[in-house]
């Protein structure tokens, strides 16, 4: 069973609730309102595959980026 998020428009609590998919919650836990959840919307999350060839992939582009800034801030001490 998933877990949802929902807030209350009466107290403003946020609670996250673990129910089935079928089921539909309206009443707050904390406050006892009755039609006062709203369930908020969640946002899916894809996650980046951390493979190693990704991570060496990451670090030859930071790398070259710090190669670039340290060129411009030589460049700019030589000509002062």
């Amino acid at each position: 069973m998933p877990t949802y998020v929902y807030e209350c428009s009466e107290c403003a609590e946020v609670v996250e609730i673990y129910h089935s998919m079928s089921e539909d919650r309206t009443t707050c836990e904390v406050c006892g309102a009755e039609n006062a959840l709203n369930k908020i919307p969640e946002v899916p999350i894809y996650a980046k595959k951390r493979t190693a060839g990704n991570v060496v992939r990451q670090h030859i582009e930071d790398t070259k980026k710090q190669i670039q800034q340290d060129k411009k801030d030589m460049q700019r001490d030589y000509k002062e």
